[in-house]
């Protein structure tokens, strides 16, 4: 399984690394160990594209387009090292925005490694800021449902949650729509994306068609 192929150390290496440039340059932590995020490290434009990051120059306009990393983690894994986090923080600058890193929280972790998951995805995001762009804060859930971390984008007007392995089976479809209909319901000011099959029809809620599929591309509902 690719999650026990990458080595670990490289990963604390890469971690720490980060972290310890992130505080040089004025981020704090908070209680939990995670970054905090202000309000001017968030996208507030329009919603026109959004592409996976290997797929991002497949587009008409790339300053209207949003690069996420809804990928395998075959596809993530490589970038995890400073010189690729800096070549990939430097190509997002030709793009409106990013989406937050998407590293699998894998629930069947132990939950301090599930902890670890979700630091290495909000300092990679806290990364690609510090460079000069604008995330939309990716609703990537652990075992909670998020709620050990999603306070962290409270003020952020536009969030985005990958659905495209939600709707095989039933019961996680029906899970992760209730939980992207509580998560709505609770941040109404909030505009909720959801990336690929539309699960949930609520007032502040859209589906974007993703990367790849036989429908339109371009962004609508």
């Amino acid at each position: 399984m690719i999650k026990q192929e990458f080595k670990k150390s490289d990963l604390f290496e890469l971690i720490d690394n980060l972290i310890l440039y992130e505080s040089l340059h004025g981020i704090h932590f908070d209680n939990n160990g995670f970054p905090v995020f202000e309000d001017w490290m968030f996208y507030r434009g329009d919603i026109k594209y959004i592409n996976p990051f290997r797929h991002r120059n497949d587009t008409p306009n790339k300053k209207e387009t949003l690069v996420c990393f809804y990928e395998t983690d075959a596809s993530l894994y490589p970038k995890l090292n400073r010189k690729r986090m800096k070549d990939t923080a430097i190509e997002l600058l030709n793009y409106a925005g990013f989406v937050g890193f998407d590293l699998s929280i894998f629930k069947d972790f132990l939950y301090p490694m599930q902890e670890l998951y979700i630091l290495v995805n909000l300092v990679i995001d806290m990364y690609f800021i510090l460079q000069g762009n604008k995330m939309i804060p990716n609703l990537r859930a652990d075992e909670t449902g998020g709620r050990s971390y999603f306070y962290l984008f409270n003020t952020a007007p536009i969030v985005c949650c990958g659905t495209l392995g939600c709707a095989k089976r039933k019961d996680t479809r029906v899970i992760n729509a209730n939980l992207i209909s509580n998560y709505a319901h609770q941040h109404k000011e909030q505009l909720v994306i959801q990336y690929g099959p539309n699960l949930v029809n609520e007032e502040n809620v859209i589906s974007i068609k993703p990367y790849g599929r036989k429908e339109k591309k371009d962004g609508q509902r």
